[in-house]
């Protein structure tokens, strides 16, 4: 297994030509399309990806040294907490440490900060803290517009300017969060890219944890165009097709921003 944090650009040059194994998350909470999303990312990036459940991560610790990565998709925070408090997220902590990469996905990436503050004053408000705490601070959102469950009324072509090289790119997004900088010790943290239309605050953070890693990330980078088409009912697609248009126009140079971070 290889495990690393520094020097991304070689790392990924070598390391994309065998690829990785991947652990997809896949249990209560998780949204069946952007579980999709994530798997046909990866499988098309030529990583082994492998799809377990909250027990899986609990009861068979022998995964923490046969993968490379831990993905956890979008959906809904609260059960994955509910799941994966105490011994799931030990393991996942302790995987990390020992120089893992986790990937956390809009849901994923709340759940992979300290606090989750989401839709305050609503009826969907979650205002709470969280164990794996990779970003020592809060995930905050949703950022463009407000979240509503099982419809794309919420969703938006986010204009992201990438922090690396400046470039900007449209990504799907779906009431994923920023993370909040203020009063958090910055080290370790590396912003890697900012939503230009919110005062360019982070909108994808990179957490050196021990001898690994934690990407966060408030927008579904994993959509292209073709997935957003494909995936989507018919009875969204009008909702669709502009976000979808905007991501399409600029997919080459998420792809270019897509390879130096993973």
């Amino acid at each position: 297994m290889i495990k690393y944090f520094g020097g991304f650009v070689t790392f990924f040059a070598f390391f994309s030509a065998f690829g990785a194994n991947v652990l997809l998350y896949n249990d209560e909470g998780v949204d069946q399309t952007s579980l999709q999303w994530v798997s046909i990312f990866f499988k098309n990036k030529g990583d082994r990806v492998k799809a377990v459940d909250a027990d899986f991560l609990i009861n068979n610790p022998e995964w923490m040294t046969e993968y490379d990565k831990i993905v956890i998709p979008g959906g809904a925070d609260c059960p994955y907490h509910k799941k994966l408090k105490g011994p799931g997220c030990r393991n996942i902590k302790r995987f990390v440490e020992d120089g893992g990469t986790y990937i956390g996905i809009c849901a994923g990436g709340y759940f992979g900060c300290k606090k989750v503050e989401f839709a305050l004053g609503t009826d969907l408000e979650v205002n709470e803290y969280r164990e794996l705490a990779f970003f020592p601070g809060v995930a905050r959102g949703p950022m463009l517009k407000p979240y509503v469950y099982d419809s794309e009324d919420g969703a938006s072509a986010a204009k992201i300017r990438s922090s690396i090289d400046g470039s900007v790119f449209y990504s799907y997004h779906n009431g994923g969060s920023s993370f909040i900088l203020d009063g958090i010790d910055r080290n370790g943290i590396e912003i890697l890219a900012e939503y230009v239309d919110e005062n360019n605050v982070p909108a994808v953070i990179r957490c050196k944890y021990g001898k690994g890693q934690a990407i966060l990330s408030g927008i579904h980078f994993e959509a292209d165009q073709k997935l957003l088409y494909s995936t989507s009912p018919t009875k969204e697609l009008n909702k669709i097709n502009p976000i979808a248009e905007k991501v399409g126009d600029t997919s080459e140079i998420k792809k270019c921003f897509l390879e130096v971070i993973l």
